[in-house]
């Protein structure tokens, strides 16, 4: 089997480029949460310009690009220490799937945002209007015989995840770690520790209502952690190339990607993997919504500052960014 190659940063776009056809398969993946500039520069401006390099070479850029919006995330991490301890990890209450959005109580924060990141994503088009771009919710894939099979596996081989966690980062993994769980269908809360009888029968008690709950797979939903759902995820779609930004290199998702396909899927084929830089804020850190750095950005400045780095990382300046404080001012104008 191939190991998969491993391309960095804007040198990596320019290498992998040479290597495409134009009619490749692409995966990117989004939490539904927001779309702030240093999502934009893996989801938007990255595909942008791997587009334009294809096109330089007399390539049709025909990719279909597959955004993965995952529903099944963690609302927030709650861990012991999130730094010291990142694998060891739990939604703080729900998922992605089920937590209100805040900003329109009757919708969730995936039916807040799974819109706007459309609406983001489909500029694409305009300069490349023979993109296939393809918008999948995670969750609409539990009835996927590989999705269930992996989810299973990841319930029940828990450990295995965690030997591999310890190999391959700097990270310390604490005992009982758990990188999956059913929601309760009464609350919505995915805290559980899930368990499943010969009978593939899944029980738990939920510690929020502490009703009792018990069925088969498809009764549930699940928060499940992205470093294995992307297992299922890569089964699934079949990718050829993978973008991702540059904190999951970071965090050794190379490595790990590869670890984890040897343990769960032996014998598949991983895609090639892409990472670009992490987009700093003006403060210095990386632009996230947990350091509460988060800003929009004005899509054509990013495009001029990623076009001239090619770096880890990518300070950001304050005139690429917008003042705009909520999605109504900012109106995704790029």
């Amino acid at each position: 089997m191939r190991k998969p190659e491993c391309y960095l940063y804007l040198s990596g776009l320019k290498k992998v480029a040479t290597k495409m056809s134009g009619q490749e398969t692409i995966h990117l993946g989004i939490r539904p949460y927001g779309f702030h500039a240093g999502n934009a520069l893996a989801l938007y401006v990255y595909p942008y310009l791997l587009c334009r390099e294809l096109k330089k070479m007399g390539k049709k850029a025909r990719l279909t690009l597959i955004y993965s919006l995952n529903d099944y995330e963690q609302d927030e991490i709650d861990s012991p220490n999130k730094n010291l301890y990142p694998f060891n990890l739990k939604p703080k209450y729900t998922t992605f799937q089920f937590l209100p959005s805040g900003e329109c109580p009757e919708k969730t924060m995936i039916e807040l945002w799974a819109p706007r990141i459309r609406e983001n994503i489909k500029r694409l088009l305009i300069d490349f209007p023979e993109l296939n771009i393809r918008y999948i919710n995670n969750s609409w894939l539990k009835e996927h015989p590989t999705f269930k099979k992996l989810l299973l596996k990841t319930l029940t081989e828990s450990d295995k995840l965690s030997d591999i966690f310890r190999k391959y980062t700097d990270k310390i993994v604490l005992a009982n770690a758990q990188y999956a769980s059913a929601v309760c269908k009464k609350c919505f809360c995915a805290r559980n520790k899930t368990t499943i009888d010969g009978n593939e029968i899944f029980s738990f008690l939920c510690p929020n209502c502490h009703q009792s709950n018990s069925g088969k797979f498809n009764d549930f939903d699940y928060w499940w952690y992205h470093k294995p759902l992307f297992l299922a995820r890569m089964e699934i779609f079949k990718p050829d190339l993978t973008i991702s930004g540059g904190d999951h290199y970071n965090e050794g998702d190379y490595e790990v990607r590869q670890a984890m396909a040897e343990a769960f899927v032996p014998g598949k084929q991983m895609p090639d993997m892409l990472f670009t830089p992490v987009l700093l804020a003006p403060d210095g850190k990386r632009m996230s919504k947990s350091q509460g750095n988060a800003r929009y950005g004005k899509i054509d400045e990013i495009i001029k500052i990623a076009e001239k780095f090619d770096t880890p990382e990518i300070l950001c300046p304050e005139q690429a960014l917008s003042f705009a404080k909520n999605y109504e001012e900012y109106c995704f104008s790029f």
